[in-house]
């Protein structure tokens, strides 16, 4: 059997958009979760937070473009 974390419904639509935006536009900044299910910026944090601790290597923050890349 795999061994794989249980997420609910809201943290997997979360981490579907952040591969979403990077493999479309190449990068995810906070803003964008924020806006896409109304959460604040703090939150939109603790997600990518989190995503990075679940696939880690996925994603490299730039810290000059204040974005999340790949």
């Amino acid at each position: 059997m795999l061994d794989t974390p249980a997420f609910g419904w809201d943290t997997l639509a979360r981490y579907q958009l952040i591969e979403i935006l990077v493999l479309w536009e190449g990068c995810v900044v906070v803003s964008q979760l924020g806006e896409a299910f109304g959460i604040g910026r703090q939150h939109a944090q603790k997600v990518l937070r989190q995503y990075r601790t679940v696939a880690p290597g996925n994603l490299v923050y730039d810290e000059s473009r204040k974005e999340f890349a790949d």
